[in-house]
């Protein structure tokens, strides 16, 4: 029957998603990283063209989410120059730590940026 077989395909696949999800939060909690460090960890590493420990990438993570953090405040994201000051120290840094071992730098750092600027709009609505 086609509808117990469609039933069972949305089963498997929602079944192969949380078993997704699952791993993730166990390599976030094993890397120690909160939720949007865990997030442009895996955006730096989707972009690398070597291989290199992950250690070494949540040292960049950790850096990069300090500097961001020190230039950052309530709805910064509303700001053209702090958004510009964030996407210059994103491409700094990576380009001193990364330089060479991403595919596209200025991709790297456009997706970075696109993230922390949704992940900090969706924060100000959460607390408006």
């Amino acid at each position: 029957n086609e509808r117990t077989r469609d039933a069972e395909e949305i089963y498997n696949e929602a079944l192969s998603i949380a078993e997704i999800i699952n791993e993730q939060r166990k390599e976030r909690e094993k890397l120690k990283l909160n939720e949007k460090e865990y997030r442009v960890f895996r955006l730096i590493r989707s972009h690398l063209t070597e291989k290199i420990n992950d250690e070494e990438i949540v040292e960049v993570v950790k850096e990069i989410m300090e500097r961001v953090n020190e230039l950052t405040f309530p709805m910064w994201f509303e700001k053209s120059e702090i958004v510009q000051k964030v996407e210059r120290e994103v491409l700094l840094y990576l380009l001193e730590k990364l330089g060479g071992k991403l595919d596209d730098l200025a991709k790297t750092k456009k997706e970075i940026v696109r993230f922390l600027v949704n992940r900090a709009e969706r924060e100000a609505r959460r607390w408006s």
